[in-house]
């Protein structure tokens, strides 16, 4: 990230291994392990065996197109911006899905 908000605070696990994590992938496992050290509210996570991993340590987890989702009505972004960008990714977003998303905010009332 060239330009990290002000408020972005990058940390590192102080443990980066746990050999019941070792079938994960480094990020992953590093982000994991920092939920549990700092007792995170929420972990993001796509990866499905990393979500299974964190939901047997009872950590709370949801993914990346959640937050998507729950943004634009809080004012934080518009989603139709941020949809495109990522159809620019790796990051794989269907297109029914991204209709559903688009679809469904465009019918949601904004927070002012």
């Amino acid at each position: 990230m060239s330009a990290p908000p002000s408020w972005l605070e990058v940390r590192a696990a102080s443990r980066v291994s746990d050999e019941f994590l070792a079938h994960l992938g480094a990020g992953e496992r590093e982000a994991i392990l920092l939920a549990q050290e700092v007792s995170a509210d929420w972990l993001i996570l796509d990866d499905y065996e990393g979500r299974q991993a964190a939901a047997r340590r009872h950590l709370p987890v949801l993914g990346t197109l959640r937050v998507l989702d729950e943004a634009p009505a809080r004012g934080l972004i518009k989603l139709a911006e941020i949809v495109a960008s990522l159809q620019q990714t790796t990051f794989y977003l269907s297109p029914k899905l991204a209709e559903w998303l688009l679809d469904r905010d465009s019918k949601r009332p904004r927070l002012q």
